[in-house]
């Protein structure tokens, strides 16, 4: 596979994405911030945590106008570059459609989708204020403020705008459930249904990532939601699902508080096949455990009532 953007022969992609996330951002990649925001410098420049397709810094630059900016750079390092230039614009365009909703999400500052004058395709957004909480004594308050902030998003019309496709993320073909459970026949049952069609109501934009990672809060308040690159058009439900999931191996007498809420304020029913979605797209991680415990119980106890629901 052809190494990375500008780069000559080959080299392992994993790596090279990796050594990416890890490095500063190029010397051309910070003069385009940096044209972006009228700065005649850049003070500062650290990383940020990001998953696996994003290389995240904090940029802090010294504007002509006087004093100092900080932002947040994305840079898309995809293991398949090819992929790249549509994932950067397929979440600049979810940023855009994001700054509708009543929660504060980033400003888009810029974006150089095909990498034209950063060194991969990249993004340029403002910070918000905020941390990530994955454990709260606070959980009912918790719960209502993450389902307002879902709700608030679910409003938005995302009509006539280019986003992500919705997927669902899970090889078939090396699937098999996971190693601590004793019911095999179960997940069997539930990667028929998971296979079978998805639900074509209730379907509207939706975060795809809707976890604790990417809810900032300060001093017990939703300050806002980030990580917009797989934002697209898919189940409403998703988003409760995949806060379940998330919320299994944290806080998981949470979890069916989010859905109850969520149901309640929605006035929608929640879809189970989107509880399958979420649990079998994280079966590489979920499986690996040799040993159940409490978050695999719950995890097991959702993909029972899934598939009673939906047989």
């Amino acid at each position: 596979m052809p190494g990375g953007w500008g780069q000559t022969g080959f080299v392992d992609e994993g790596q090279r994405a990796s050594m990416m996330r890890s490095s500063a951002p190029s010397a051309e990649t910070l003069a385009w911030v940096c044209e972006l925001l009228d700065a005649t410098s850049t003070v500062d420049v650290a990383a940020m945590p990001g998953g696996s397709a994003a290389a995240m810094h904090r940029v802090r630059v010294s504007l002509r106008s006087g004093g100092e900016a900080e932002v947040a750079l994305r840079r898309y390092v995809l293991t398949d570059p090819a992929d790249a230039p549509a994932v950067a614009r397929w979440e600049a365009n979810a940023l855009g459609l994001a700054g509708r909703v009543s929660v504060p999400t980033p400003e888009l500052l810029g974006a150089d989708v095909d990498g034209d004058r950063a060194d991969v395709p990249a993004i340029v957004m403002s910070l918000l204020p905020g941390r990530p909480v994955w454990e709260t004594s606070r959980g009912r308050e918790w719960v209502s403020q993450v389902v307002d902030a879902m709700l608030a998003l679910h409003e938005i019309d995302p009509a006539g705008v280019e986003l992500a496709p919705f997927r669902r993320y899970v090889q078939t073909a090396w699937w098999k459930p996971p190693r601590w459970t004793n019911r095999p026949e179960l997940w069997e049952r539930a990667m028929e249904l998971f296979e079978g069609p998805g639900p074509t109501s209730m379907t509207g934009f939706i975060h795809r990532d809707f976890n604790p990672g990417n809810v900032l809060w300060v001093r017990d308040r939703l300050s806002g939601l980030v990580d917009w690159q797989t934002a697209c058009v898919g189940p409403r439900s998703i988003d409760p699902a995949h806060c379940r999931l998330n919320l299994f191996r944290y806080q998981p007498q949470l979890a069916d508080e989010l859905l109850k809420v969520w149901e309640e304020r929605s006035g929608l029913t929640f879809d189970r096949w989107a509880d399958l979605v979420s649990i079998l797209g994280d079966l590489d991680q979920i499986g690996r455990r040799r040993q159940a415990n409490e978050s695999t119980f719950w995890i097991e106890r959702a993909i029972e009532q899934a598939v009673a629901e939906l047989t």
